[in-house]
Formats: C-alpha cells, sequence, structure tokens
C-alpha cells in the first residue's frame, strides 16, 4: 500500500496549491473559482484513494457499481459476508435475497458487466451445481424490476451493475446483435453528375454542330 500512500501525499499537496492559488486570485472571481472548482476535484480523488486504502485491492466490486438513489439503498454481499446468522435475521434478509446479493457481486467482480452463461459458469463453480437456465433468468428479472442491475441496452442475456445508455453500450460493444457490420454507416449513395458531353468528330473531321443536320437556312451576311 506504499504507492498509494505516495499518491494520497501527493494528491492533498495539490489541494492546498489550489486553495492557496484561490486565495491570491481573491479579486478575481472567475480565476478564483477555477482554483477552488480544482482543489475540490483534488480533495475527491483524495478521498477515493484513501477509500481504496481502507478497503484493500483484493476485491474491487465496490468500484463498478452505479451511483444512483435506488442502487445505494440495496445491500451488497460485501456488507453481509461477516454477519453472523443472527444479525442476518435481524435484517430480514431471506435466502432468496441473499443469493441476490451474490448474483450481483458476481457482476460486481466482473468489471459491472456480465452475461448470464457467465453467471451460471460461476455460480457452479461456487455450488458444484449447476444451475438451471430458467430460474436464473427469472432471478435476474426479479433483480432488475429492484434496482440492483441493468439490462445492457442492445445485449440479449448481459446485465450490468450501473445504467447504460445505448449510445454507450453500441460504444462499448458495437454493433447491436443483428445490425450487420456496416450497419447505420451506409447511406444513400449521391450519383456523380453526369459528365459533360464532348463534341464528337464528324466524318469531315470538323465537330459536329446542332445546326449541321438543321433544315434552317442559313442567314446571309449583308
Amino acid at each position: 500500500m506504499g504507492k498509494i500512500d505516495k499518491y494520497v501525499t501527493f494528491v492533498k499537496d495539490h489541494v492546498a496549491i489550489q486553495q492557496k492559488l484561490a486565495k491570491k486570485y481573491e479579486d478575481t472571481p472567475y480565476r478564483k473559482g477555477q482554483h477552488l472548482e480544482s482543489a475540490k476535484g483534488f480533495a475527491d480523488l483524495a478521498d477515493f484513494l484513501a477509500e481504496i486504502q481502507k478497503k484493500g485491492t483484493g476485491d474491487v466490486s465496490y468500484l463498478n457499481r452505479g451511483d444512483s438513489p435506488l442502487k445505494r439503498l440495496h445491500l451488497t454481499f460485501e456488507d453481509i459476508q461477516d454477519l453472523s446468522e443472527e444479525n442476518l435475521k435481524e435484517l430480514n434478509i431471506t435466502e432468496a435475497e441473499r443469493q441476490d446479493l451474490v448474483v450481483e457481486h458476481l457482476i460486481a467482480q466482473n468489471g459491472g458487466i456480465y452475461s448470464l452463461d457467465k453467471i451460471m459458469v460461476d455460480l457452479y463453480r461456487q455450488t458444484k451445481e449447476f444451475p438451471k437456465r430458467g430460474t436464473i433468468t427469472s432471478r435476474l428479472y426479479r433483480m432488475v424490476g429492484k434496482g440492483m442491475i441493468y439490462n445492457v441496452p442492445g445485449k440479449k442475456g448481459v446485465y450490468s451493475t450501473f445504467e447504460m445508455t445505448e449510445q454507450e453500450a453500441k460504444k462499448l460493444f458495437g454493433n447491436f446483435e443483428g445490425e450487420s457490420e456496416d450497419a447505420g454507416a451506409t447511406s444513400e449513395v449521391t450519383p456523380s453528375p453526369p459528365k459533360p458531353s464532348q463534341p464528337q468528330p464528324s466524318r469531315s473531321g470538323l465537330a459536329t454542330s446542332k445546326y449541321l443536320n438543321s433544315t434552317a437556312t442559313p442567314a446571309r451576311r449583308i
């Protein structure tokens, strides 16, 4: 953890520097505001590094979760894993709810995005009993309804511990299922303008004129 100590000290030094600069430009509201904003950003980073230092780097599940108000209301597997059965009874956590927390933790442990198949394989490795697909699908459906996890837009059977927009999902995964590789990239081809016609040489070697085949009598010069 020595490196984190070093980084925390480095970031805190920058907080102090930005605060001093804000005082220096007390009479310039815009510059003062910019330095105060930078100081707040560095302070938030210092708190984040301190949180990592406190929790350790063995389990990074907490880093891969969304921060929506509904998401923050739910317990996590980390919250209950060291509680006694007596404690769990006081929390009124059922066995089904405990399994929900295990599944959510699996997704968070693996970057916050995981597929149904991967979840099933990981559960098998934990319990040595392969889960029924329908049972896990129903569980995931209920968890989505409770706001514990989210469907990844456009990716069937893929779930996340944070919300994503369609554009974010496309940026992460590329084209959605069923789309061709060039879907959305192709557009109607605009026809090239016709090339101007070139005069064709006549048999006599002269350029063909629109008047050559005309029956009109050419006007005389006077």
